[in-house]
């Protein structure tokens, strides 16, 4: 694929912001789409003005950005974007380094606000001094296979060839109320049970619809006026309880070892479990109102959007009068 040809502004967090213009043809903007998106990912490899660890993380999250948008494709292309798929998902995890370490070490810094009692200041205190040591990156080599992968992706999507036609926009649309049903299912499981792999796999779907809901930002059908943002409180009050689920399972690994007495694994736990209760409970208050919609009156949103679109790029190709 070719250098992105529009210009593209960065979002609050440094990743830039890629979406569909309100008008032309579905095809060809999300190619461009597309080519800014693999742009974003290699640049951040190779960045030289970041701080190694915002490179890596800006990168992993442009992949799943990526990914979000194979999965609008699904319908039309099925199998042939797995490799794709498997690539992309390849780059991300040979990224991912010692990350579980440095994330229960940050959650456990910010839980020292959230301590009332000596017995779990105490057990933080201990949990920390127990943690491998943190590298700060993923080494050269993983850097380099990332880069191999990412650059894959992109040659093998560069050959679907996508074309502009009504089969086209009608599957984005279908792989848009299948990440949608995802994500109202996901919400519906993990009120039911809620487990943690569970809510990880509801946040993956939130994530797809948020990363969904910026790329269309400029034309989007649905009624909610800031579908994105409402998302990614949502992705980041499961990401929260996804990180107090990994300090969770580190304290019972250490009070499995009795590197942690009795006292101090209770104190710690039951704040621990406390902060993932608040976290659920907005999690699914939140998820109520974005996932109220059965999937029949989304799939007809879009698909009134898709016959006004497609009516405005007809009239904008016919010639005027001479």
């Amino acid at each position: 694929m070719d250098a992105p040809t529009g210009t593209v502004k960065a979002d609050s967090s440094g990743l830039r912001a890629i979406s569909i213009g309100a008008a032309g043809p579905v095809g060809a903007e999300f190619r461009e789409a597309f080519i800014a998106a693999f742009d974003e990912a290699s640049a951040w490899l190779v960045s030289r003005t970041a701080p190694l660890e915002r490179r890596v993380h800006l990168t992993r999250r442009s992949i799943k950005r990526l990914r979000a948008m194979l999965r609008l494709l699904k319908p039309s292309y099925g199998q042939k974007i797995a490799p794709i798929n498997a690539a992309l998902r390849d780059a991300a995890r040979a990224l991912s380094g010692a990350r579980d370490a440095a994330v229960v070490r940050q959650t456990l810094n910010k839980l020292r606000k959230k301590a009332a009692t000596r017995a779990e200041n105490d057990a933080i205190e201990k949990l920390l001094s127990l943690l491998p040591e943190e590298k700060a990156a993923p080494p050269g080599h993983a850097m380099g296979e990332a880069k191999s992968l990412i650059a894959t992706a992109r040659r093998v999507l560069a050959t679907l060839h996508l074309h502009e036609n009504h089969a086209l926009t009608n599957n984005i649309i279908e792989g848009y109320v299948a990440i949608y049903r995802k994500g109202q299912k996901g919400l519906h499981a993990s009120e039911e049970n809620p487990t943690t792999d569970g809510l990880h796999e509801w946040r993956k779907a939130v994530q797809d619809r948020r990363y969904a809901a910026q790329l269309f930002r400029a034309d989007w059908p649905e009624s909610s006026e800031a579908p994105a943002k409402a998302l990614g409180t949502l992705s980041d009050l499961l990401g929260v309880d996804h990180d107090l689920a990994m300090v969770a399972d580190f304290l019972e690994q250490v009070g499995e070892d009795e590197q942690l007495d009795f006292v101090e694994c209770r104190a710690l736990l039951t704040l621990v479990n406390r902060e993932r209760v608040k976290r659920r409970e907005k999690a699914f208050a939140l998820g109520h109102e974005l996932y109220g919609s059965k999937t029949g009156k989304i799939r007809k949103k879009w698909s009134d959007w898709a016959s006004i679109r497609q009516k405005a790029t007809n009239a904008s190709a016919k010639p005027e009068p001479a």
